[in-house]
């Protein structure tokens, strides 16, 4: 008798406990790489959308700043040249003491926004006569501006001219700048608006 409880005891698992228990861990393999697939998702998720706030910051700091540099007095007839996807001013930046006369462009494309700087002029009428001839068709640029991509973000903006009364844009007050940001979804881009003030250098 003692035998055969002893042999009873010693038997392996049946074929169904062994499909159960497979069954059990298949289970919980699952519920572990969703969890795991889940976590990793959203960390990517995460990580584009702090690339896009850099992105977006970074650009908004450029705009800020050039806009302070607009260079505004009775010699800039038209201080402010829209085109269809950019938007041109000529700006005086002096913080190392000496003028630093500068044609800034922002213009849009497929592959995101572009800031678009001249060398500095060596005076204010070499300026003056360079942004003469891009006022008049801003579309097609300045040859000798660099490009420099600052957001793959940025896929589309719109600009406005704000002057000191409604619907005058003289003198210039400022910038509306609608910038669209890229979305997973086509024609569902995110808008993010700032008003930047013109400085008014001369």
């Amino acid at each position: 008798m003692r035998r055969r409880s002893q042999h009873r005891r010693a038997r392996g698992f049946t074929l169904i406990e062994m499909m159960v228990a497979l069954v059990i861990m298949a289970m919980i393999g699952l519920v572990a790489w969703r969890g795991l697939d889940g976590l990793v998702r959203g960390k990517e998720r995460l990580e584009a959308h702090a690339e896009q706030q850099r992105d977006l910051q970074y650009a908004l700091t450029l705009l800020d700043r050039d806009c302070l540099s607009m260079v505004i007095d009775d010699q800039v007839s038209q201080p402010v040249a829209l085109g269809n996807r950019s938007v041109w001013w000529l700006r005086n930046d002096a913080n190392g003491g000496m003028p630093a006369w500068q044609i800034v462009g922002y213009r849009s494309q497929t592959d995101g926004l572009y800031r678009l700087l001249s060398p500095a002029f060596p005076n204010k009428d070499k300026a003056l006569e360079a942004w003469r001839g891009l006022s008049v068709a801003p579309d097609g640029g300045y040859s000798q501006a660099d490009a420099q991509l600052i957001s793959q973000q940025i896929v589309r903006q719109d600009t406005t001219v704000l002057g000191d009364a409604p619907n005058k844009t003289s003198p210039v007050k400022g910038l509306k700048v609608l910038w669209y940001l890229a979305s997973n979804q086509p024609g569902n881009e995110q808008p993010v608006t700032r008003i930047c003030l013109a400085g008014g250098f001369r």
